[in-house]
């Protein structure tokens, strides 16, 4: 399953260093460990908002999966990271999901009608 994540620069999350490649962990459960992506790539800029000293990648989950219902996080223990997503790219993949999900809830960092950019951007959806 493809899904995204986003890191402070250096592929540095929580203070673990990821690497490109496959990493592994024991346990996911989406409220205390295992390795975090969202399935929608705006959720990402929710918990790395800070653009400039941030990086987001499409990634592939396997091995144990755990969903929440709050957003569309998912923990998992397998996380392969495949590339690096621009802003202007992780919110392109942004606006496929949500016309490819419209009944969905959309990402906190949709704005509906008009918006003010917030660090250095701002989604809008009429």
């Amino acid at each position: 399953m493809l899904a995204y994540k986003g890191f402070k620069k250096g592929l540095i999350c929580l203070g673990y260093q990821f690497t490109m490649g496959k990493n592994m962990t024991d346990q996911a459960n989406c409220q205390r460990n295992g390795f975090h992506t969202a399935a929608n790539p705006l959720d990402c800029l929710v918990h790395y908002p800070d653009i400039q000293n941030s990086e987001y990648y499409l990634v592939k989950v396997e091995g144990d999966l755990d969903e929440d219902a709050i957003d569309s996080k998912i923990s998992c223990t397998e996380l392969t990271i495949l590339r690096k997503l621009d802003v202007e790219q992780l919110i392109l993949h942004g606006l496929a999901y949500m016309t490819d999900h419209p009944l969905l809830e959309w990402s906190s960092k949709v704005r509906r009608e008009r918006g003010t950019a917030s660090d250095g951007y701002t989604v809008v959806r009429g």
